[in-house]
């Protein structure tokens, strides 16, 4: 089964579910590959939150992205894997692959969904012959791939879509 959820004008995300797992993409990039319900499910939940302007983001990740924020958080683990900062960007995190991670915040009142780039290799070493850069070189050209506004009437639109969606999946 293949559904389209439109986001805004001409921005959507699709969900290709067989069997039980989805596979929810934006353009060519995969933000999720599991458990159709479970992933719809945090879709459902977070713009629920989201309506209720729950999901404000801090003045500390305002003043970048959320995605570069949390890349910048996630490289700060010394070699031990021990962090003493506190991850700021936990409750908005939507899905996440090892390239791509997603999330939904609101901003002054406002539904965000931003996805962006994440540095491949921050917990793990190059594949044999892939194309390694330093995090740095990362960093300074980092730009979210997208930052979507989700109008409350959409948001509303899409709770809907996902209820359907996993009431079809569950029978």
């Amino acid at each position: 089964m293949t559904h389209k959820i439109d986001l805004e004008n001409d921005k959507s995300i699709e969900i290709f579910i067989k069997d039980s797992i989805a596979s929810i993409k934006f353009q060519n990039y995969v933000l999720f590959n599991d458990s159709s319900v479970e992933g719809l499910s945090v879709l459902k939940k977070m713009l629920e939150s989201a309506l209720h302007d729950e999901l404000e983001i801090s003045s500390e990740i305002k003043r970048t992205s959320i995605g570069l924020w949390w890349n910048d958080y996630t490289d700060s683990y010394d070699d031990d894997g021990v962090i003493e900062e506190e991850d700021l960007t936990e409750k908005f995190w939507l899905w996440s692959t090892r390239y791509i991670q997603s999330w939904l915040f609101n901003n002054n009142g406002k539904i965000y969904l931003e996805i962006s780039l994440s540095y491949p290799w921050h917990f793990v070493n190059p594949n044999e012959g892939e194309k390694f850069i330093s995090y740095q070189e990362f960093r300074s050209t980092f730009e979210p791939i997208v930052v979507i506004e989700i109008l409350p009437e959409r948001a509303k639109i899409i709770i809907e879509e996902c209820n359907k969606l996993i009431n079809n999946i569950k029978n």
